[in-house]
């Protein structure tokens, strides 16, 4: 096997990692789940703006083809109140 296809998971993974700041954890358990021989199921969780979506998509550039960013019953609560507020404006 040629050296540069057994460099190609480091030099992307280097790649991610000057991108992303301080999550070289996250990035290679993210890594390593994706890499297993078996299905499975993330979960990432956290405060808000703290980068989550953006380590997931950085971490896993081109290799899904599907996401789905929730929103929690707080933010869906909040969204409603501002739009009854700015009805009431007009």
């Amino acid at each position: 096997m040629p050296i540069d296809t057994l460099l190609l998971p480091l030099r992307q993974n280097l790649s991610i990692m000057s991108t992303v700041i301080g999550r070289r954890q996250e990035i290679e358990e993210l890594e390593r789940l994706y890499n297993s021989n078996r299905p499975e199921f993330v979960a990432v969780y956290g405060r808000r703006r703290v980068g989550k979506t953006f380590l997931i998509k950085q971490a896993l550039k081109g290799k899904f083809t599907f996401q789905h960013t929730g929103v929690s019953p707080v933010d869906q609560e909040d969204l409603q109140k501002k739009n009854r507020y700015s009805q009431n404006l007009f």
